[in-house]
């Protein structure tokens, strides 16, 4: 599945406007600036990498592509100017619009055209086209990699005629406007934030240190809208350090340091203390529906629970996640965090929730996982899995988990997997790692009852990092893409 794109001189590739853009975010260097400077150390991407034949880049775009002149030019896209029946909807994220519409024929598997601009400007870029799910006659899709506070014109139409509807649309602000700062001392009981803010401005809650010894279940539990809560160093809870009830929505999480949660199950049988499953630093349960949408979380670093995982050598692991949502609704932002822990302390899932075999699962829809640096997990780096309707993971660095990105099942769909970096790969803590099982970058399964969404792969890197001393092969996935 090679995504379209045209040569430019010199055999260039020109990748469609759907997924032009950069690695790396502006934040998200800043990010890894942060993580060397706290001495997590991220290979050198600067130095020859040794890359695994076949490995090193997932889907390259221009592999089949014919070689055009020198002297060719892309032609630009022509739009009417005048304005379209409006049709279509579309749901925002910060960089990111997901796209719905029911064309009047099916577009076969050509899918349907999507065209847009930011208003006030002439020029039209093209995505890529939405993918039509025939089960509900229903193009889905997305554009990605847009600018922030930002109105956009979209037309869509079928394939090989002319736009036949457009909507307009704005792209989430960076900016939230504050109704009323809340400061926070340092502090031993569980912060209940009961009271929220509103459209007009949320509540911010800035603090210090939150340290419950042990002695209760959250050291933080959310439960209202238009909640903030900024600059906290949380730590010490007995299940989640971070709970979020499923009557709040559009609460941002961002900058704290989240540690030391989590309650004891067992010893395993190397003399490591495994925790509680799903215990979490950041929590959601939903199970009485997919309520809790619009939750942010931003540039916090997550780290060491109080009690780790099991490996794959004792069986599928069960332990802490840094970030868990459980049948919540959609339309997320996670991006810029640090999640990390040591040996001994490796989370379950570092990004991932509930349930995979559904037509909900984590993150649901309409969400952006982007620019996190993620470690130490014995299962996924990051889980998503149920619907993946319009959910795009792109700019992940990830290392030490037994996969990459986890997509098993997919059954609304469209999900965008895309310039992720997968360094090692780990799977049984028992084997030395020239006899480890190591696993894929994309597990992308599928079952008799549940699948059939569309999943879209590109563009994403993995790394084979040298032996460790008095081994022969190198360190990273044994495979790319597998169910």
């Amino acid at each position: 599945m090679a995504l379209p794109g045209r040569r430019l001189p010199g055999g260039r590739c020109r990748r469609p406007a759907a997924l032009q853009g950069r690695l790396a975010h502006p934040r998200e260097r800043r990010a890894l600036t942060a993580a060397s400077a706290r001495r997590i150390h991220l290979p050198s991407m600067m130095k020859p990498l040794r890359l695994a034949p076949g490995l090193a880049l997932l889907l390259a775009a221009c592999a089949a592509l014919p070689r055009e002149g020198s002297a060719a030019r892309e032609e630009p896209i022509r739009e009417s100017e005048a304005a379209l029946p409006t049709g279509g909807k579309a749901i925002a994220t910060f960089e990111s619009l997901g796209i719905y519409w029911k064309p009047p024929a099916a577009p076969g598997p050509a899918g349907c055209l999507v065209r847009y601009k930011p208003s006030g400007e002439d020029a039209w870029k093209e995505a890529l086209p939405l993918w039509y799910d025939a089960r509900n006659g229903e193009c889905r899709g997305s554009i990605v990699n847009l600018k922030p506070d930002t109105q956009y014109i979209v037309r869509l139409g079928l394939p090989g005629e002319p736009s036949s509807v457009e909507l307009k649309t704005r792209t989430w602000s960076e900016r939230f406007p504050i109704a009323k700062t809340i400061e926070v001392g340092a502090r031993t009981t569980t912060l209940e934030i009961s009271e929220g803010g509103s459209p007009q401005g949320y509540l911010l809650y800035k603090g210090g240190t939150i340290d419950v010894r042990d002695a209760q279940p959250f050291a933080v539990r959310i439960a209202a809208p238009y909640v903030i809560v900024r600059g906290f160093t949380v730590k010490g809870a007995q299940q989640d350090a971070i709970r979020i009830e499923p009557n709040a929505h559009d609460v941002v999480i961002e900058e704290n340091d989240v540690s030391e949660w989590g309650r004891f199950r067992r010893v395993n049988y190397a003399g490591w203390k495994i925790g509680m499953n799903m215990d979490s630093g950041i929590a959601a349960y939903c199970r009485k529906g997919p309520s809790l949408e619009r939750v942010i979380i931003q540039n916090n670093k997550i780290h060491h629970p109080r009690y780790g995982a099991n490996s794959w050598s004792e069986g599928h692991p069960a332990g802490p996640n840094a970030i868990l949502f459980s049948q919540c609704g959609g339309n997320h932002v996670f991006r810029f965090n640090e999640i990390y822990s040591d040996e001994g302390r490796y989370f379950m899932d570092a990004i991932g929730g509930e349930e995979n075999f559904s037509d909900i699962g984590f993150p649901n829809s309409d969400t952006d996982i982007y620019g996190n640096i993620i470690m130490h997990a014995w299962d996924d780096a990051i889980e998503a899995e149920g619907a993946n309707r319009n959910v795009r993971i792109w700019g992940n660095y990830l290392d030490r988990t037994t996969t990459g990105v986890a997509t098993t099942v997919t059954q609304v769909g469209p999900v965008y997997i895309f310039r992720n970096v997968y360094n090692r790969s780990r799977q049984l803590v028992n084997r030395a790692p020239d006899d480890d099982d190591r696993n894929v970058f994309a597990k992308s399964g599928t079952t008799a009852q549940w699948g059939g969404g569309r999943r879209y792969i590109f563009h994403n890197t993995l790394l084979q990092s040298p032996p460790e001393s008095g081994g022969r092969f190198p360190l990273g996935a044994g495979g790319a893409i597998s169910g």
